[in-house]
Formats: C-alpha cells, structure tokens, sequence
C-alpha cells in the first residue's frame, strides 16, 4: 500500500511484470502534490491540478486501461520458484545485480536493503 509506506509519488509501468499493454501505468501522489502539479501537456483543466487536468487527455486510446486490474491482480500472486513474491524477488535481483557492480567497481554497497526502490 504506497499510502502506508508515505510515499509522495510513486509510478509504476505494469507493461514489464504485470503482462499488460505498454501504455497500462499507475501513478499515485498525495493530494497536496496533485493539486499543486500540472500535466506536462497542457490541454483542458489547465492549473486545476494532475487529477483534473489528466481526465482528457484528447484521442488516446483507454482500452490498455481496462488491463490494469488484472495486471495488478497478476502481480499480487506471482511467485518465484522459490515462492517469493514479486516484491521480494525483485529486491533480491536487485541487491545481487548492485553487489555485481560494486564488486566489479571496487566499491562497497552503502544503501540499507530496506530503502531500496523495489518495494
């Protein structure tokens, strides 16, 4: 639950994991960050805020929307071969890929596992 971790934004293509159309995204922002930003293309609603401005967004398609709910649903009970979850593998690969690149770099790996991005 990105609300309960105080995530201020959080963004997520469901293309790689969740198996849906390369369009199908998710993004969450507190209240506040969404009232006080603006859409990158500037068409209707104008300076009312991301939730506003992004409800027409002209002649793109929203079938890839109609995707999201299973992809999220894919998501939540996937597992490994081992039978972790998609959070936990993800976070494994990654700390093992940083220790590859510390290693080849002479470098030591100073981010707790717990605040890595993976989550």
């Amino acid at each position: 639950d990105v609300s309960q971790v105080g995530a201020e934004w959080f963004f997520s293509n469901l293309h790689k994991w969740g198996f849906a159309p390369s369009t199908a995204t998710l993004l969450y922002g507190m209240d506040d960050f969404l009232k006080n930003t603006s859409h990158a293309v500037v068409s209707w609603n104008y300076l009312q805020g991301l939730k506003q401005e992004s409800l027409f967004p002209g002649t793109r398609d929203f079938s890839a929307f109609l995707s999201v709910p299973a992809a999220v649903e894919y998501l939540k009970r996937w597992r490994s071969e081992d039978g972790e979850t998609s959070e936990g593998f993800c976070r494994r690969r990654v700390r093992e890929s940083a220790q590859v690149l510390a290693n080849a770099w002479g470098t030591e790996l100073t981010i707790p596992d717990d605040i890595m991005a993976t989550r």
